[in-house]
């Protein structure tokens, strides 16, 4: 265990739109601060980060603009860490672009780097790839930090530390007011509605639970770039419930029979997390992070990607098996207390921090 000392710690969030990511960058923050490191924070000018972390009494630099304006996001960058002199950056990294911005100033100003991988598919050109060798590396699933020491073998041993939440706030979390009649059987979808979420799939099959469950509803939560692709799918379905975009996820959680994320690619998906740790059986695909997160047959069912028919079939099973699902929502609350706590995600973040500053 390295010999703990305050900090002043630099984490940087480019990308703009809501999600896990900006979840977990505000967690590990929080996390941080209480147990007495100094924090702030260097993000899109246009992120819903910026006003979410000041609200916490964050410092928070907008310098990370965008790849087309590159060299203008160095200079800020370079600006905003000279000022403030961190000890170490996080650098949360989704993409290979995200690691445009803050990284190569904090390289040339000689401050360390711990960098948080969410995505898999590493795909690098020669620059990046300097870079990438350069930091250490923390994915977080066994997946990505696999990927990432194959990519990269040069650069210190990827470390992995899964996603985690607040388990004390879950449990005592009042359930989000959802408006549904009594008997009513809620089937949460919590993400972007991007297609790579599984929209599609999720549109088609519906229909198919609707009808063999006349007491299920679909309860949606969430925006993004293509809603008009699953509105249009579910324009003439029966019981659905568009909530929009919204920040209590957890009390969403609290409120729904079951989670479903038939998801095309996942780091380790947040909802999944909170959805296990408010007992919550969960219907996801066969992709890296659900296949980490969620044991097939005892805390929820796997499909594969793109399958429809599956997806449909899975959902319709666990409503139509009160036991099962009971049995599932009872694993799953006990795998995340195992797995999923925040302290435990916080102390691991901690850790790998100090030992790369030295």
């Amino acid at each position: 265990m390295t010999e703990r000392r305050s900090l002043r710690i630099a984490i940087a969030k480019p990308r703009k739109r809501p999600g896990g990511g900006t979840t977990m960058a505000l967690a590990i923050a929080q996390g941080l601060r209480n147990r007495g490191h100094d924090v702030f924070l260097l993000a899109h000018p246009l992120s819903d980060l910026r006003p979410r972390a000041r609200k916490l009494g964050f410092d928070v630099a907008p310098v990370l603009v965008g790849r087309d304006v590159r060299p203008l996001a160095w200079v800020w960058s370079w600006q905003a860490l000279l000022r403030r002199r961190p000890d170490v950056l996080l650098a949360f990294v989704a993409r290979e672009n995200d690691i445009d911005f803050a990284v190569p100033p904090a390289l040339r100003l000689g401050i360390p780097i711990v960098a948080r991988r969410g995505l898999t598919g590493v795909t690098l050109d020669e620059q990046r790839r300097r870079w990438f060798e350069q930091v250490q590396w923390v994915g977080v699933s066994r997946a990505i930090a696999k990927e990432l020491q194959a990519a990269v073998p040069d650069a210190p041993e990827p470390v992995t530390i899964l996603n985690g939440t607040d388990l004390e706030r879950m449990r005592s979390i009042e359930p989000a007011a959802l408006d549904l009649p009594d008997g009513a059987l809620a089937v949460g979808f919590i993400a972007r509605l991007h297609r790579e979420k599984g929209i599609e799939e999720l549109g088609t099959a519906w229909p198919r639970i609707a009808r063999a469950v006349p007491n299920a509803h679909l309860v949606i939560a969430g925006a993004g770039q293509h809603e008009h692709v699953l509105r249009s799918a579910l324009a003439d379905a029966p019981r659905v419930h568009w909530l929009g975009f919204r920040l209590d996820a957890p009390a969403i959680m609290k409120a729904l029979d079951l989670l479903v994320l038939p998801t095309h690619h996942e780091g380790f998906p947040n909802s999944i997390v909170e959805a296990m740790a408010a007992g919550l059986p969960v219907v996801s695909t066969t992709v890296d992070g659900p296949i980490e997160a969620v044991e097939d047959g005892v805390t929820g069912t796997l499909v594969p990607p793109g399958d429809s028919l599956a997806l449909a079939e899975a959902v319709i099973r666990l409503l139509q098996d009160d036991e099962q699902r009971e049995r599932f929502a009872a694993a799953s609350l006990a795998s995340a207390a195992r797995r999923f706590d925040l302290e435990t995600m916080i102390d691991a973040y901690e850790e790998v921090l100090l030992r790369r500053v030295g």
